[in-house]
């Protein structure tokens, strides 16, 4: 009984290291939601020889202007250094349902945001998006 009682109470401290140590690698171990800017440079930015900018809003909502004329409308999501875009509207959006949306790796350094692509199948996106470099207006 007492060698019973010892394993029983043996197997139990086991159990619960292992369940606790579980427990606390579950956050680690947690995939890391999308989020509309977590950590990106929010705000409006133009390519030199394009005459456009595009404005990343911070809660997910982009927006491609030539002048005052709405080109995009777009939402966006990060998740580390890659953003995902998905057309909405406007006269330059990507509205065929499989190039409305497009994963990019992006960097930024001194002001200037630049995109390299990840997968797209709009071809007019991914060339505005990776021939050019955004600078960020002030």
């Amino acid at each position: 009984m007492f060698i019973q009682l010892k394993r029983s109470l043996h197997s139990s401290g086991v159990l619960a290291l292992a369940t606790c140590s579980a427990l606390a690698m579950c956050p680690a171990l947690a995939t890391v939601p999308a989020s509309p800017a977590s950590g990106f440079p929010t705000g409006t930015y133009a390519a030199k020889g394009l005459g456009a900018t595009v404005t990343f809003d911070g809660n997910g909502q982009l927006h491609v202007r030539k002048g005052d004329v709405m080109e995009v409308e777009a939402d966006y999501t990060v998740r580390g250094h890659q953003i995902q875009l998905t057309d909405k509207s406007g006269p330059w959006a990507c509205t065929k349902a499989d190039e409305k949306a497009g994963t990019y790796r992006w960097s930024y350094k001194s002001g200037t945001l630049a995109f390299s692509k990840v997968s797209d199948r709009c071809t007019d996106r991914v060339a505005s998006l990776t021939r050019y470099t955004w600078k960020q207006q002030k």
